[in-house]
């Protein structure tokens, strides 16, 4: 199975390490320095237009998405009690 993200970009699911809120780990020097890292690499994939919200972290690459929250992420992935690609909108309710 795979995850479409936003853009374009599809991913396996079998290769997807975490989704993670940036407004929730963004303020860890960590983070900064394990995004620092991943962009001087050239894996680091920012597919947000604008102001991402979203970090990706996957096997190949990472992904920088603005548009898809982790909780509508997860609930595109069956495994997560998710029904799969597409099932959701990228529109969320907060």
């Amino acid at each position: 199975m795979y995850l479409s993200l936003e853009r374009d970009e599809i991913v396996p699911e079998s290769g997807i390490i975490g989704i993670f809120d940036l407004d929730n780990i963004s303020w860890s020097y960590l983070t900064r320095e394990y995004l620092s890292a991943s962009e001087k690499s050239g894996r680091l994939k920012n597919i947000s237009g604008y102001f991402p919200r979203t970090l990706v972290v996957t096997t190949g690459r990472d992904y920088l998405s603005s548009l898809v929250v982790p909780r509508v992420l997860e609930r595109r992935i069956p495994e997560r009690g998710g029904s799969g690609i597409g099932a959701d909108t990228d529109t969320d309710e907060e």
